[in-house]
């Protein structure tokens, strides 16, 4: 693909999430989403510390698992809307692309 149509890609699938955002956690919670169940296959991968989630959305994972102590967590996600749902979490947010990490090298644990 050639890098104009990648960038207008991304700008449809923000635009498309930014759509969704008001109403993304109940209907994803409503065609059988469990974060829990999600949350018991990861569990044995996450390590305490400075956990990026890539791909936030409106943060429901890491809203489950804030009660445990994992530690602090930063949503990335390309969806401005579906951050400032995250961010009613408590959830620290920065917009941005996983392909292109907006942070430093070695920053997470």
């Amino acid at each position: 693909m050639m890098p104009g149509k990648r960038g207008n890609v991304k700008r449809i699938w923000r635009i498309y999430y930014d759509n969704w955002a008001d109403t993304y956690t109940m209907d994803v919670m409503r065609y059988g989403y469990n974060p829990a169940t999600f949350i018991h296959r990861i569990k044995p991968f996450i390590k305490p510390g400075l956990i990026l989630d890539a791909g936030t959305g409106t943060g429901i994972v890491v809203s489950s698992l804030r009660d445990r102590d994992y530690g602090r967590f930063i949503g990335l996600d390309l969806s401005m809307k579906m951050l400032k749902k995250a961010e009613e979490f408590g959830m620290e947010c920065v917009q941005g692309d996983v392909e292109r990490l907006p942070f430093c090298e070695s920053v997470f644990d």
